[in-house]
């Protein structure tokens, strides 16, 4: 596989992470929506928000990580042609 198709892949692999996990907690209250939230049911939902990040933390980091040096690379890539 060609370094632009692994490139690609690690990207939309990334990007897919992150946004399965935004779409399995998005229905978690964080924030300021938590005050208008009964606290008896916040103490549930604090729960799975716990399992929830124990389950993604590491890929989460992972995917992150591996978008972070895509864009500081085409940063870096924007910048030497502009010199």
């Amino acid at each position: 596989m060609s370094y632009f198709l692994i490139n690609c892949y690690s990207t939309i692999y990334s990007r897919t992470v992150l946004i399965v996990i935004d779409f399995s907690t998005d229905h978690l209250p964080i924030g300021e929506i938590r005050k208008l939230w009964n606290p008896e049911a916040l103490v549930q939902k604090d729960k799975e928000i716990a399992k929830w990040e124990d389950s993604y933390r590491t890929r989460a980091r992972e995917a992150c990580e591996r978008l972070m040096k895509k864009v500081s690379a085409s940063i870096e890539e924007a910048d030497s042609v502009n010199l």
